[in-house]
């Protein structure tokens, strides 16, 4: 139990850190690493990198091995190898012992990968997240000509996209669907993710586009009142 809870522990703590902000903690060794002679590259959320979820699963791997030697003995273990799970016959053997063996595989490299993909899914949400808000910020700096004004409104946004990700019809088929999506990708909860991303990508696409026309508009006008 002490051990079961100390790998929980390890793998919830990591998998927090995707909730600190996205460039704090690289931001601070991007002047830090060099200092002391190490590369200037951090990987804040250390579960969004395959190598790490595949070395703790191959870690509970080898402690589960231990802990069957331990508690049922070597023999009976090696027994347990060769008669699970279609009984002892000595022409079930084989078979046996390859069930095992793909089980064994099949539990480890299905732990990794599924750490892995939920966080790097979760990274890849937030990076949209914010994209969508930057676009949104660049409609609303040139709506707005005060820089308050403009974050103000932008504040206003996200308020109704969070309202809006608790009703059913807008979290499947609109952007606010994604602020539900990152909870339930990183626990592993099943959620509609294709309607919101599809439906983000789209609206930040428009968003910027949209910005840059009324920018060019307003720089067209500005040019003909000092003409």
């Amino acid at each position: 139990a002490p051990l079961a809870l100390t790998v929980f522990i390890w793998i919830f703590l990591m998998n927090a850190m995707d909730l600190v902000p996205v460039d704090l903690i690289p931001a601070f060794w991007h002047v830090a690493g060099p200092a002391i002679g190490s590369p200037d590259y951090m990987r804040v959320v250390a579960t969004a990198d395959l190598s790490i979820t595949m070395g703790l699963s191959v870690a509970v791997l080898l402690i589960c091995f231990y802990y069957n030697v331990k508690i049922k003995g070597a023999g009976g273990w090696m027994h347990e190898l060769f008669t699970a799970p279609f009984g002892n016959k000595w022409f079930l053997y084989p078979v046996n012992f390859l069930m095992q063996m793909v089980e064994f595989v099949a539990k480890t490299v299905s732990h990794g990968m599924r750490l892995f993909g939920n966080m790097y899914a979760g990274e890849l949400i937030f990076m949209l997240i914010a994209a969508f808000f930057v676009a949104v910020m660049l409609v609303c700096s040139t709506l707005v000509n005060s820089q308050a004004g403009a974050a103000g409104l932008g504040l206003v946004v996200y308020l109704i996209f969070t309202i809006l990700s608790s009703w059913g019809p807008t979290r499947e088929f609109s952007p606010a669907g994604l602020y539900s999506a990152v909870g339930n990708v990183i626990t592993g909860a099943e959620t509609p993710i294709l309607g919101p991303l599809i439906a983000s990508l789209i609206a930040t696409a428009a968003l910027v586009a949209l910005a840059i026309l009324i920018f060019t508009r307003q720089e067209q006008s500005g040019r003909m009142g000092t003409g």
